[in-house]
């Protein structure tokens, strides 16, 4: 009868080790879960925010200029100036929206393909068309403008092409005066 003790007491020995051994496995895998799952919302989070950042790097740096010579609309002609000016980032973009507010919100790309047909550069030093560089201003016709605006916006385009967010618009847009 001790024989039979002894091998029980044995079996429950090796019982419980082996519990201990499952249960911290799987406390492994449960943590290796949680930080899998975890991972996945932070990367794109972190990514996101990164991204962000580029266009913190440009902001209050690209603006329209409140000058009556260089941006109003004209009625008669049905379009409108914008003078846009932009600091040292002439480098982290590729162009910028001008969005027409009003009525029916417009938008028109400004980029070096100049892919908008109702965007013109007003000439200024013999070129036909160019972006503005660091510290410069250049002035645009949009056409096909028929009422006046409420407000213009502009939003720089990054190199990736990714939009940012402004906080550049202008409420006060004035007539043209010949």
């Amino acid at each position: 009868m001790n024989v039979l003790i002894n091998t029980g007491l044995k079996f429950n020995k090796m019982k419980k080790a082996q519990s201990q051994v499952v249960a911290t496995v799987l406390l492994i895998l449960v943590v290796i879960s949680a930080i899998v799952i975890i991972m996945s919302f932070i990367i794109p989070f972190v990514n996101n925010q990164v991204k962000k950042g580029d266009c913190f790097n440009v902001i209050n740096e690209i603006e329209i200029k409140n000058n009556p010579k260089y941006t109003c609309y004209d009625e008669t002609l049905q379009k409108i100036k914008v003078q846009v000016e932009i600091g040292n980032i002439a480098d982290k973009i590729k162009g910028f929206k001008i969005v027409v507010g009003g009525a029916g919100s417009k938008t028109y790309i400004v980029d070096k393909e100049h892919s908008d047909t109702n965007v013109k550069m007003i000439e200024f030093n013999g070129e036909v068309w160019e972006l503005p560089g660091d510290n410069e201003a250049r002035t645009y016709e949009i056409s096909s403008i028929t009422e006046k605006p409420d407000s213009l916006s502009v939003y720089p385009i990054l190199l990736d092409g990714d939009v940012c967010d402004t906080l550049e618009s202008l409420t006060s847009i004035v007539d043209c005066v010949l």
